[in-house]
């Protein structure tokens, strides 16, 4: 278990590959998995709500318009961990209701930037952490470890 500013690809890549059973949040999570709460017409037009169609490696927004894939993008961190990014784009945004809230600076269209690896390890995060064991670890290092810090912290 740690601290969700720690659930980042890098993290998640180097625990798999030192088969270390992780239990780490990632930033957003308790916002995911809270499946009442009502979304903002921003928050509707964040990344993770777009849809892929795998088979023709287009994306679908929550409008119905099609994400082309545009180009791949290798980003290093400042750890020198390299990353591939996915770019996809939209052809069809003109006249959208909800252009200004997807990419209010864009006369290209909305873009769509994502870690297909990232992605992949955030859907395993998720299942161990809303799993029995994930919610019972959680609840633990809340009681055990956020009260250490709270103290040192203060003092």
């Amino acid at each position: 278990m740690a601290d969700a500013g720690y659930g980042n690809e890098e993290n998640y890549v180097f625990l798999e590959k030192e088969e270390v059973e992780a239990y780490l949040k990632y930033p957003g999570f308790d916002r995911e998995k809270q499946k009442r709460a009502k979304l903002s017409e921003k928050e509707k037009h964040q990344s993770r709500h777009f849809k892929l169609q795998p088979d023709q490696d287009i994306y679908l927004c929550p409008q119905g318009k099609t994400l082309h894939f545009e180009k791949e993008v290798e980003e290093v961190n400042a750890t020198g961990y390299r990353s591939l990014k996915r770019e996809y784009r939209c052809r069809d945004c003109e006249g959208c209701v909800v252009k200004d809230i997807g990419s209010p600076k864009s006369t290209r269209g909305r873009t769509l930037s994502i870690g297909p690896e990232l992605v992949r390890l955030r859907g395993i995060a998720f299942k161990k952490l809303t799993s029995e064991i994930g919610v019972k670890l959680r609840k633990r290092r809340m009681a055990e470890v956020e009260a250490v810090f709270g103290l040192l912290k203060q003092n």
